[in-house]
């Protein structure tokens, strides 16, 4: 089986305000015959950085929410990876969900990686990853996530358990279904939120 491998940038430990940031995006997509790699996300950031991807929304919209005019500046910074390991197959197919063990796959991988990298901040810009992963520390029941607050509706977040103090996590709005000014505020919310200790 394929499990991408995430894109680290060069200064991410410098990070974004001296944050660690992780961005998490639903899944990849393949043009008809394109083979599926390990590489796959990586090789899609580097394209958006030298600028050869630059009319992909998604990464361009994300990069514009935080106030980032520079692609290469930006994306240096900061971790990128989607919840389902591999393509969830052709653009035809780019609205699908992951199959069941595909989500149990993508929540392993993403504890895995967020434990691996450590990022001060999870910034989920998709509704359906958000849903399916693993259960936040605040979650009882189950699905109960904190609001991010009434001016920012549909938003929640919780914590996951770091090593040195809990790993906050957002779950926002994909960029497509989403208002590009209340986008911008929630980023600038989130980014100015003091970091939740043990």
């Amino acid at each position: 089986m394929i499990e991408h491998t995430p894109w680290v940038g060069s200064a991410y430990e410098q990070g974004l305000d001296g944050q660690k940031i992780a961005i998490v995006g639903y899944s990849h997509w393949l043009s008809d015959g394109e083979p599926d790699s390990p590489n796959v996300t990586i090789d899609v950031i580097s394209r958006v950085v030298s600028g050869e991807y630059d009319d992909i929304a998604f990464f361009r919209l994300v990069r514009e929410y935080f106030g980032n005019d520079d692609a290469s500046e930006f994306w240096k910074k900061v971790m990128f990876m989607n919840f389902v390991p591999e393509a969830i197959g052709t653009g035809d197919d780019r609205y699908e969900s992951a199959s069941g063990p595909d989500q149990i796959r993508g929540q392993q991988r993403f504890l895995k990686l967020m434990k691996e990298h450590s990022p001060d901040k999870i910034l989920v810009f998709t509704t359906k990853g958000w849903t399916q992963l693993p259960r936040l520390r605040e979650e009882s029941p189950p699905g109960k996530a904190k609001p991010l607050g009434a001016e920012f509706p549909a938003m929640s977040w919780g914590t996951y358990e770091g090593d040195l103090r809990p790993m906050m996590a957002f779950g926002l709005r994909h960029s497509q279904f989403a208002r590009g000014e209340m986008m911008r505020r929630a980023v600038r919310f989130i980014m100015d939120m003091a970091p939740v200790e043990i």
